[in-house]
Formats: structure tokens, sequence, C-alpha cells
């Protein structure tokens, strides 16, 4: 879109450069861009500007605007590290999922230049007003050093100082200046940046934290051996008496915060909400989203140009037109390896589960379900989509049971709705969740769902959805077994509907005015 001649090389930039001055400096593209960004700029544009700003003359051929009031409620949200994960999902759809009439949204989360944050930050609405925040902070190496092992560790006081107040003011007006909004959001909920930002924040906005799981039980969760929330979320923990609403994602999971975190935080603070979901996305990639004129469904990549398909170069030619070659390599990887599980000459059953590899997933227990399932049913696979830690265990489990031909680790992938379209059936041995992501999304899809009973999942899976198991080795294989033999009902979700009532919950849980114009 710039006005120029685009070089790719040092000659090529050298000869348009002495092409230039062989002219007289000008070029259509260039008298184009000048008329279309700098038409007034005449060489007397600072002159104008003093007589406007300052002897207010406003024939100066500036276009004045006045009143920037707005009658929408300014909304402030903290999205965390931008970092790949259900959290991260369903901030990027509460986002898409706003009323804009309603609100006038601001989002902040902290820089980074790496891959997946980037390219997270890419999908946020284009409707949000965005700050990405550099991670530096403001201080003498000391008082930094303090400061973070307050937010890592102790958390704060009930009674805030005025030495806290002064510094996290100077730290708001860096990032925001003089701004005020009516709520501050921090979606993250699992670090005291935004909360200590948020205590000294000017005004009196409503304050919201977003509690994404049963937090004293995240707090105690092992990961290798090791706690490593137990510090951090205990700070967490501390902050939440300077929140006006501590909301779940879940209406169970709220009465399982209140009653665990009650040392933190008064009953009425906590509320729920529901979380929503960009169901045209996921359709879209999953190749099911109906083309509106004719009826049909549109998959991925159709409008790529037409290739011969005995030849790979052309078709990787074509590919290359719409993504990066690193993308492209990254998701022929993952189908290798999904492509590995052998159905030559069969009729198979394909289950898939997608989520981090961890403690709390419980992948061990589906992995021993699935193969005793597989002993008498020997045409099922299994699809694990996600990455983590446990990665080697679990293939290293996989060899144990023998099952490296009909169970396939397809690590982390930028598109498991694709892969999700095209199984039978999804599946979950979570020992606990907050409201998951990928039950919603596997219910978009058109999926049955077989899930274990952790606390908040009947807010995921209703009767007609699927059905609910106990969370053993026995229970999940049933439930497989369950489904194999026609038991288990599948009812697709209606997105919009549904965002329709996640969207009051919002409007209520974080105190708008407009919920309570509603009511």
């Amino acid at each position: 879109e710039l006005f120029g001649p685009f070089c790719r090389t040092i000659p090529e930039l050298a000869e348009r450069v002495l092409e230039s001055l062989a002219g007289d400096g000008t070029s259509e593209l260039s008298a184009k861009g000048a008329a279309q960004l700098s038409a007034k700029d005449d060489g007397n544009a600072t002159g104008r500007l003093v007589d406007l700003v300052f002897r207010g003359a406003e024939e100066s051929g500036f276009t004045v605007h006045r009143d920037f009031g707005t009658e929408k409620e300014k909304l402030l949200i903290y999205l965390g590290s931008m970092k790949s994960n259900g959290i991260m999902t369903s901030a990027l759809n509460l986002l898409h999922n706003l009323d804009y009439d309603k609100y006038d949204v601001t989002a902040y989360w902290a820089f980074s230049r790496g891959r997946e944050r980037v390219r997270n930050a890419g999908f946020v609405d284009p409707r949000v007003r965005v700050l990405p925040r550099a991670v530096v902070m403001l201080g003498s190496h000391r008082q930094v050093h303090r400061l973070e092992n307050q937010m890592l560790t102790r958390g704060l006081p009930a009674t805030l100082s005025a030495s806290h107040l002064r510094y996290w003011a100077t730290e708001w007006q860096r990032l925001f200046g003089d701004a005020q909004f009516d709520h501050l959001v921090d979606f993250s909920g699992y670090g005291c940046y935004s909360p200590f930002l948020f205590s000294a924040a000017p005004g009196t906005p409503q304050k919201s934290i977003w509690l994404h799981n049963d937090m004293a039980a995240d707090q105690q969760r092992e990961t290798v051996g090791e706690k490593h929330l137990e510090a951090r979320l205990g700070a967490v923990f501390s902050t939440y008496r300077h929140f006006d609403h501590l909301v779940s994602v879940s209406p169970e999971l709220m009465r399982i915060n209140r009653k665990s975190l009650a040392p933190y935080a008064a009953p009425e603070k906590f509320e729920f909400a529901l979380n929503s979901i960009d169901g045209e996305r996921v359709l879209r990639m999953a190749g099911l989203l109906h083309d509106q004129a004719t009826g049909e469904e549109t998959a991925p990549g159709r409008d790529l140009e037409q290739f011969d398909t005995t030849n790979v170069a052309a078709a990787v030619n074509a590919l290359m037109q719409h993504f990066k070659a690193g993308d492209i390599i990254r998701e022929a990887r993952s189908r290798s390896r999904i492509n590995t599980i052998d159905t030559r000459g069969k009729q198979v059953t394909t289950f898939v589960t997608v989520g981090r590899l961890s403690p709390e997933k419980n992948h061990a227990r589906l992995l021993d379900a699935f193969a005793q399932v597989h002993s008498t049913h020997p045409d099922i696979r299994l699809v694990i989509l996600g990455g983590g830690k446990l990665e080697g265990v679990l293939a290293g489990q996989i060899s144990n049971l023998g099952m490296e031909p009909f169970i396939s680790l397809a690590g982390q992938v930028d598109n498991p709705f694709a892969i999700l379209a095209e199984a039978d059936c999804f599946v979950l041995s979570s020992d606990y969740e907050g409201q998951p992501m990928v039950i919603l999304e596997a219910r978009a899809v058109g999926l049955p769902v077989i899930t274990t009973s952790f606390s908040s999942v009947g807010d995921s899976v209703p009767e007609d959805a699927g059905i609910v198991v106990p969370k053993s080795v026995a229970g999940v294989a049933a439930g497989l077994e369950r489904f194999l033999s026609g038991d288990v009902p599948t009812h697709p979700l209606d997105y919009k509907e549904y965002n329709a009532i996640a969207g009051a919950q919002f409007d209520k849980a974080i105190g708008a005015r407009s919920s309570v114009r509603r009511a």
C-alpha cells in the first residue's frame, strides 16, 4: 500500500534512487501518496496550526473536532501474555462477541515478538483499541526486584501504602496517560501485575478479575513434582479484596470458588459468566461454514488456484500464495503424525481430544481406557492434539501399551477444528476444568462428547449433547463402548443463542449499567 517502488535488493534500490535523481524526484505514485497523506502540507501547516490552537482561527482549513465524549461504557481489559491456551481463546472470543454499540473497548497485554503471541495479537477484534505493554517497569533495579518479588509471592496487603499508590499511579500514567475507564477487567487472572496496577487506577471504575478454574485446586496442582503456581496464586488471591467482582466461568465453578476462596473475599463478590465462542471462525476453519448464497459448504483452501494434483511443487506454490512456509510445514508435520495411524482397508472410528499435555488433563487415563476398548474393537483410533511437558511420558505409555499404530500424539496445531471435523467423537478425561472451550468447539462442529465428571461439567455438556462418565479408567472405557454401540447423544451447539446468554451474563458480572437497565 506504500506509494513508491518496492525494492528487494540493494542494487535494485540503487537503480530506483538513480532514476529518481535523474528526473524531478516525483512520480505518479508519490503524487498520489502526497494527495492522500499530506494534502495540507504546503510549507505553512505549522503556522496554520498555531493560528488555530492559540488564536482560534478556525478558517485555517483544518477539520476541527471538539466533542470526543461517548455514551458507551469504557472497558479496559487485560489479556495476559497472549500465549496460546484456553484462556487466550476465551479472551479473543469475548472481544469478538462484545456489543460495541454498548462498550468502548481498550485491550492491553505484555508485548512480545514471539511467533505465537504476535499471531494471537493479530486475531484481536479490529474494533478494539490495542495497547501492547512494554514489559520493562520503571524504577531502580532494587525497586523493580522488590516489586516483582511482591507480585510473585507476597501479594497486596489490606491497606495500600502511599508509596505503593504513588508508584502504580505513575505506571498507570505511563500506559494510559490520564485516561479513565468505567470497567477494568483482568481476564488473565493468573498474575499480579494488573491487580497491582488497577489498585491505583484513577476514578472509581468497577474492577473485575476472571477465575478460569477451581483456583484453590489449581494452586496445588503439581507438574513434574512441582507446585509451580502455589506462591504466585497465593499472591493473586491476596488481591481479591481490592476487586468488586470475582467472575468464574460457570455457575458451579462460582460456587466452588466462593467456598474455597472465602478467606480472601466476601461471598457477594463472586459472579459468573460463561465463556463465549467464535462459532463462525470454528466452522470456517473446520470447512463446515455454509455459503449463504449457494448453500454449499466452504472447505479450507477452496479459493486456492487450481493446480495439477500430481505435482507436489505446484501444490505447495499455490498454498504459499496464502500461507507462510513455516505454517505449512507445521501443519504437514502434524498431519503426518496422524496419518501414521493404520487405517488401510478399514472403516475406522476416530476419537479425538484436545488439550495441553499436563497432569490435570489426565491423558494417561484416556490411554489406558482406549487400549482396553481397542482389545475388543480393533478398528478404533485416537488422536491427541496438544503439546506439553508430559509428551515424552505419554509417548512411553503408548509404546508400553503397544498402541503406537493406533494412537497419534499430533502435537499443537494451528487449526485443530479441521481435525475435529474429521473425527467421530470427542473425549475429555480431565480431573478438573473451568469451562473447557474445547467442548464448546467440539459441539460447534457437531461432535458427540464423552467427558469425565469434573465439578463444572454440567455447565458445558447438557444431557442431549453427550455423556458424563466417572473419573476412572473403567468409566472412560465404558463411555467409549457406549459410543461404539450408538448410545451417546449429540446436539450441535447453537452458538448464536449461546453467545447471547453469555453476553448478558458478562454485562451483569462486571456491573455494567446496561445490565441494570435490561433487568
